[in-house]
């Protein structure tokens, strides 16, 4: 078994740059595409381009190679990876606030995906008392720990698997 990440920042043309991203990886595990026996994709919240090609990738491949998908999303992949024990609340920042869930100390999430604002998530956490956070700025992340955790998630029919965009929480919930 092989687990691999690779990550590419590019201001735009992400299409043209996850296959061959995703070719090189796996000449790198020295292995092919018929290799692979399920998907794990991390299904957002992110940005609108970058969720919906990595989301539609990992479908595709899971519905051409006829294998198992699962989906985790990124602030269960920064729970998982980052501060075992007590329960912690994720957040996620972008330009006007933060995206986050609250986790329990087996990283199960207690809570929905959220968004608000920074002058409601501030009050939330004053409110809540909430002083045990993270904040994307510094995440690490822990491959063999994602992938255990994810052994428990539940395989998905690949049309069902749907990207969470950052707008569409922040709709719901700004």
């Amino acid at each position: 078994m092989a687990i691999a990440a690779e990550s590419l920042e590019v201001a735009k043309d992400h299409c043209s740059n996850t296959m061959p991203l995703i070719d090189s990886t796996l000449k790198k595990c020295h292995i092919t595409i018929r290799d692979i026996k399920e998907i794990i994709v991390v299904n957002g919240p992110g940005s609108f381009t970058g969720v919906r090609i990595g989301v539609t990738i990992a479908k595709t491949f899971a519905v051409i190679l006829n294998i198992p998908i699962k989906v985790i999303s990124c602030l269960e992949v920064f729970a998982i990876s980052n501060r075992k024990g007590n329960g912690k609340l994720i957040a996620i920042k972008d330009p006007k606030g933060y995206y986050f869930s609250m986790f329990n100390q087996n990283n199960e999430m207690m809570w929905d995906n959220n968004y608000l604002l920074f002058e409601k998530f501030d009050k939330m956490i004053v409110e809540r008392n909430l002083s045990r956070m993270l904040i994307k700025d510094d995440f690490n992340y822990d491959l063999n720990e994602i992938y255990n955790f994810a052994k428990n998630k539940p395989i998905l029919n690949p049309y069902e698997v749907n990207p969470l965009y950052v707008k569409s929480i922040e709709v719901e919930n700004g």
